[in-house]
């Protein structure tokens, strides 16, 4: 059974764009779960944001995504490997050689195997690109356990190793599940930021219901826990990765939200790995939700299921500063799952996108989060996706943060998709259903120029395909010729992607 489950600079900081566009790790983001050939609204989606344009399609792919989502690809764009948590797959979609068998634990086959979509972790995994080496990285993540008193926790972090120049360039695992020495971490959680050499990386691990982060340490000559120090107040995420945490694009601060004790904030100090300067930040109705930075590092955006908050940590008075910016409108994706505010990620446009706890087909989008307050322009379930997403967002550091902080996107990019209005505005309806000969096809869409309705069998072999002229109207179908069985009507838009599709039954 299916699971419905303007280019601004502020400050002094910016003082180089070159090269920045030529660090592609984080332009290809895929979603998705359910690949078949009868349903295409299931399955995978890829966001490509190479070139000037953000391209979304469906793409077959065997892994399923469910909060926990890593990839990273080459310099120049191109797709390396990924990850939900369970096994790593590489750039054909198939599990990279000893790639299988990520976190291995006892609740593995109850996320991993049959019905599993994936690792319950929001932020469950990080890739890293590693210091002096083109073919080196290491993906660092994390595990759920099951005690025998009844309760789950997360009881380690691990690093496993690929070396990209094995397998004729498909990647091999060569070190896997290899234990960081961290007592009781965070459920999820997991970023890192540059260090101030602009080749290494650090880890901020944050440990449940202490005031204590542990600093560890990516850099060439592997993983190592540098320190821990003990500020600000005890962190409290509940749940398998109810909250966020991220670092600020110029790497200056370190933010984590969750609903018990809301926000920390931090400054960040990459030379050493320390923490400094605490603020607890509040926001009006704790909820589940993220947080992420403004490209420019000013400011902070909170999610928080039915609100999104904004904070000026430029300001005085961080607190003060607190504005609301987003407030959820009520739409739900098909009449019923919730499109709320969970976790967040900045893309590689400078815009932000957000995702849902439930399934649904659209991503909310911050279109200019430099500015402030209103002006920041939230667009919510704007961003069509082609198949259903189940609570997650692909998890990237800022791969293009070097010695010295750099604006980390590319304002000039922009997506194929447009924004969709809240309400029942892309329809189509198909009787009498089951059919004996005529198929009636009712349709309805807006501002569209570029229509197709296609009929597929259940192995997704197109029968027919028609181009139509109008935005909205109606056609018949005759089916008598088609066999007994099951079929898919597909109404799809090549100017904006989306499709919508409808199975139907013809019984003699």
């Amino acid at each position: 059974m299916k699971k419905i489950l303007n280019l601004l600079l502020i400050g002094t900081f910016f003082i180089e764009l070159s090269c920045t566009y030529a660090q592609k790790e984080d332009y290809k983001w895929l979603l998705g779960y359910e690949s078949n050939f009868i349903d295409s609204t299931f399955g995978g989606a890829v966001i490509n944001f190479n070139g000037k344009i953000a391209k979304v399609n469906y793409e077959y792919r065997k892994t399923d995504f469910y909060k926990t989502n890593a990839a990273i690809s080459d310099s120049v764009g191109n797709l390396l490997f990924y990850t939900n948590g369970c096994y790593i797959a590489d750039k054909t979609h198939e599990p990279m050689q000893n790639g299988t068998g990520l976190s291995l634990g006892n609740l593995y086959n109850n996320q991993c195997t049959g019905s599993g979509l994936g690792v319950v972790l929001a932020q469950g995994a990080v890739v890293l690109n590693a210091p002096d080496s083109s073919n080196i990285y290491y993906l660092i993540h994390q595990r759920i356990v099951h005690a025998p008193v009844g309760y789950v926790y997360l009881d380690s972090i691990f690093y496993t190793k690929i070396d990209m120049n094995k397998n004729n360039g498909l990647g091999a695992v060569v070190e896997k599940n290899v234990a960081i020495p961290i007592p009781d971490t965070i459920f999820g959680g997991l970023t890192a930021v540059r260090h101030s050499d602009g080749k290494s990386w650090w880890i901020m691990s944050a440990t449940r219901n202490l005031n204590r982060y542990w600093s560890i340490l990516v850099n060439s000559t592997g993983v190592s826990v540098v320190s821990s120090q003990e500020i600000g107040t005890a962190t409290q995420i509940n749940g398998a990765g109810s909250g966020q945490s991220n670092y600020s694009p110029d790497g200056t601060k370190y933010a984590i939200y969750n609903y018990k004790n809301q926000v920390l904030l931090f400054d960040m100090d990459r030379d050493i790995g320390q923490l400094s300067n605490f603020r607890q930040l509040t926001i009006d109705t704790p909820a589940v939700g993220g947080c992420i930075f403004s490209p420019n590092s000013r400011f902070l955006y909170i999610t928080a299921n039915w609100y999104i908050y904004q904070f000026d940590t430029w300001a005085t008075d961080v607190q003060a500063s607190k504005q609301v910016v987003a407030k959820y409108d009520g739409y739900k994706e098909s009449n019923y799952f919730v499109a709320n505010f969970w976790l967040a990620q900045l893309g590689p446009d400078c815009k932000i996108y957000i995702c849902s706890t439930s399934s649904v087909r659209h991503l909310h989008v911050i279109n200019h989060p430099d500015r402030a307050g209103l002006a920041c322009d939230v667009q919510q379930h704007s961003f069509a996706l082609p198949t259903w997403n189940s609570a997650s967002l692909p998890n990237f550091p800022n791969y293009r943060l070097g010695t010295t902080p750099t604006y980390p996107c590319d304002s000039m990019i922009t997506a194929t998709t447009i924004p969709w209005i809240a309400g029942n505005n892309y329809v189509l309806n198909l009787y009498p259903n089951p059919t004996t000969d005529l198929l009636h096809i009712a349709y309805h869409t807006e501002n569209t120029t570029a229509l197709t309705v296609a009929i597929s069998d259940y192995t997704g072999k197109k029968i027919q395909t028609l181009s139509l002229d109008s935005a909205s109207g109606s056609l018949d179908i005759n089916t008598s010729a088609l066999p007994n069985g099951l079929y898919l009507c597909t109404l799809y838009d090549s100017a904006t992607h989306r499709q919508q599709s409808v199975k139907f039954v013809v019984m003699r």
